[in-house]
């Protein structure tokens, strides 16, 4: 396969079903009973200065684009569907090599391309089953080890097949059997040598006001992979539905043992968190937050400890991501604040603070290639603080825009390799346009 082949199912999918005309409503229109086409379109510019990574890598400004166009074909209730998505991720106007490229650039590419079987009203509308086979991407849980990025221009997919079971309203089950797929920006993604990644994943929602999840996942990669990872997270969630004048919480707590690099690995991932919202106008909700994500125990121990996010998304805890995404979910120990409020029902706001310190101070400051493995640049990072607006001005058309600021703390300023440089600042502003399928 090659990209003429996506080009032109590309076209394929946005010629309407002989007999069928497109509608006027803004979305793409009614097609056939047995074929339902959507796409997003997003544009951001990001500006970001005072480089943070070692020796100053990465770039200080992009023009972030990303294309997806969707089709599912089959009866929405049948037996038997499917499903192709493409995407095509493009930075531009950049002025310097990114970090890791396959965060940024995908070029037209397949995202999704699965068979589904799937059966409704099963026991007399107690269960509800489907298996995908195919490519397919996958949101679980809170989305911190496995999801369908949002903010990032790439996103995570995976080979193999995937089982939902579910009791409507009550409980849903996950288990998946997989290979990784791997981006390549300029070439089509493969699977192929990624190895494996499969479990599962049951969740009760909180129909009730109270909802839990308990998870298996394992990845197994090849020993010539960059992390040779080979382990596996048990864990499991606790949380309340945010609700006007009333308290909720949420914890969640997961654990890993095996091996990164052929060394042993052992680590584990806390996560506490307490809001409120208020029953009054704009709805505003208060959050305090706590996470504490291993490194590793001993500077003197070839052991590995430090928690690996899996496939998980940070965005929504740890800042905007992009050519600036400071933390990830390893080797770090965070308190913060947050603070939305919503003035009208199309504009959200959002402020947040935390302050970051490495769990343990001679492992390195995941993202950013900066250690100190003597321990006497310190642990403590910085404070990042952020805000973050949104318009939907109508329901396909939206804003954002955003700005984040890292007070750089101690170990940022004297690690070895630190480019040494005042506070970070990040800006970033884009629009996206979401044409829903018109079934």
């Amino acid at each position: 396969m090659n990209r003429a082949i996506l080009a032109l199912t590309l076209l394929l999918v946005n010629v309407p079903v002989s007999g069928q005309s497109a509608t006027p409503s803004g979305d793409l229109g009614q097609t056939s009973p047995w074929l339902a086409l959507s796409a997003e379109q997003r544009g951001r510019t990001e500006r970001l200065t005072n480089l943070f990574r070692r020796n100053g890598a990465g770039s200080g400004r992009t023009l972030a684009l990303r294309t997806r166009v969707r089709a599912d074909l089959g009866r929405p209730s049948g037996l038997l569907q499917g499903l192709v998505e493409i995407q095509d991720a493009r930075s531009t106007l950049t002025d310097e090599p990114f970090l890791v490229p396959a965060l940024h650039a995908n070029e037209l590419d397949l995202l999704q391309l699965q068979v589904r079987v799937g059966a409704d009203d099963i026991r007399g509308g107690d269960l509800d089953s489907e298996v995908r086979f195919g490519r397919f991407t996958l949101d679980l849980g809170r989305r911190r080890l496995v999801a369908r990025n949002r903010m990032r221009n790439t996103t995570n997919a995976f080979d193999g097949a995937v089982w939902r079971l579910e009791s409507p309203e009550r409980w849903r089950l996950h288990i998946l059997a997989s290979r990784p797929v791997l981006i390549d920006p300029e070439a089509l993604d493969s699977s192929h040598g990624t190895g494996t990644f499969w479990g599962s994943y049951y969740e009760q929602p909180m129909t009730q006001g109270w909802g839990y999840d308990v998870y298996a996942l394992v990845v197994r990669e090849p020993a010539d992979a960059v992390l040779a990872r080979r382990h596996v997270t048990l864990g499991g969630r606790l949380a309340s539905r945010p609700s006007p004048g009333r308290v909720d919480i949420e914890v969640e707590s997961a654990w890993q043992t095996g091996t990164v690099l052929a060394r042993d690995h052992t680590a584990h991932f806390q996560h506490g968190e307490v809001g409120y919202t208020w029953a009054q106008a704009w709805t505003p909700r208060l959050s305090l937050h706590y996470d504490y994500a291993s490194g590793r125990a001993d500077a003197e121990d070839s052991d590995a400890g430090a928690f690996d996010t899996l496939f998980g998304s940070r965005r929504f805890e740890y800042g905007p991501t992009g050519i600036f995404g400071p933390f990830f979910r390893g080797n770090l120990q965070t308190p913060g604040a947050r603070l939305s409020i919503s003035p009208h029902t199309r504009v959200e706001v959002t402020t947040m603070s935390r302050g970051f310190w490495l769990a343990d101070a001679g492992d390195r400051w995941l993202g950013t290639a900066l250690v100190d493995p003597a321990g006497q640049s310190g642990s403590f990072v910085g404070t990042l603080f952020e805000v973050e607006t949104r318009v939907t001005l109508v329901d396909v058309l939206a804003f954002e825009a955003g700005y984040a600021h890292l007070f750089k703390g101690r170990f940022a300023d004297s690690a070895p390799g630190s480019p040494g440089t005042p506070d970070s600042q990040y800006f970033y502003a884009g629009w996206e346009v979401l044409l829903p399928d018109s079934r």
